[in-house]
């Protein structure tokens, strides 16, 4: 059976992969900042430029569609009604499903921040570097788990 301390222990799991995945855009930062001048491989302006504007575009679309498969998953979840919840014994799914959903947006934003990363070595400039990856940690901002989101999903079921 479920309780409140087993929804605390996958939220805290959540907790920690999401502040890992944060932490390792500060690593790129950190990379970016320490190693890129030795590492660094400037391209051709012109194919910088088309590169830049790809990897843009590419992010942008990275956050639109992230957002869609969360949603999916997230709505793939509802399975109890408003007035019962999820039914006890399908709890262990809703959490799992749940997990999905987060580690899958995770990944997702974090391509930003590698995008950002790859362009800065290719001879992008810092400011690129810092927008890709502030977009990136702002969509993982925004797609974090959050308990509410949980406890809305599971209803009554786990009390």
């Amino acid at each position: 059976m479920f309780t409140e301390a087993d929804i605390d222990r996958e939220m805290n799991q959540l907790k920690i992969i999401w502040i890992a995945m944060l932490g390792s855009i500060g690593i790129y930062v950190f990379v970016a900042i320490n190693f890129g001048g030795e590492i660094k491989a400037p391209l051709d302006p012109s194919l910088l430029k088309t590169i830049r504007l790809v990897l843009y575009a590419l992010s942008i679309l990275t956050v639109v569609i992230t957002k869609l498969i969360r949603s999916k998953i997230i709505a793939s979840i509802s399975v109890g009604s408003e007035r019962t919840g999820v039914p006890r014994e399908m709890i262990g799914q809703v959490l799992q499903k749940y997990r999905v959903a987060n580690i899958v947006s995770f990944a997702l934003c974090e391509t930003i921040a590698i995008y950002g990363l790859l362009l800065f070595l290719m001879g992008g400039s810092a400011t690129d570097l810092y927008i890709l990856i502030a977009l990136s940690a702002l969509s993982m901002f925004l797609l974090r788990p959050r308990r509410e989101e949980l406890e809305e999903l599971i209803g009554d079921g786990w009390t």
